[in-house]
């Protein structure tokens, strides 16, 4: 995935998660924990996309580095310590999604529901 198509995808997915914030009338209520759950989703697929890109091998390009420091990952010289810390985090943020889906009673597997066909029932 290019970096244009990723960054299109993140700003379509951050745009959507502003409008549930701003919006004041919605068909229905979007709770915080969702939109928590819509946060952390967004944080797995960059850190996975961040992991798809980097060698830690070869020098960091600067928009690398900006979207690790932006995760709070330190950029380091050490290439195992780098990918032990992404992958940390990365299993950080998909073990506090499945908590909060079984907390919502999702299943924890699942994809992420889209909050505006969710009230429709199959």
């Amino acid at each position: 995935m290019t970096n244009h198509v990723f960054f299109a995808k993140l700003a379509f997915m951050e745009k959507n998660l502003n409008i549930h914030r701003e919006s004041k009338v919605e068909q229905r209520d979007v709770s915080s924990q969702e939109l928590v759950l819509q946060q952390l989703e967004l944080k797995i697929l960059e850190l996975k996309d961040i992991a798809d890109e980097m060698n830690p091998y070869e020098p960091l390009p600067l928009s690398l580095k900006a979207r690790l420091e932006k995760w709070g990952i330190p950029i380091s010289t050490d290439p195992f310590r780098l990918t032990n810390t992404l992958l940390l985090t990365m299993e950080d943020s998909i073990d506090k999604r499945s908590r909060l889906r079984r907390e919502l009673e999702l299943d924890p597997n699942a994809p992420l529901k889209d909050p505006n066909t969710s009230h429709l029932k199959h």
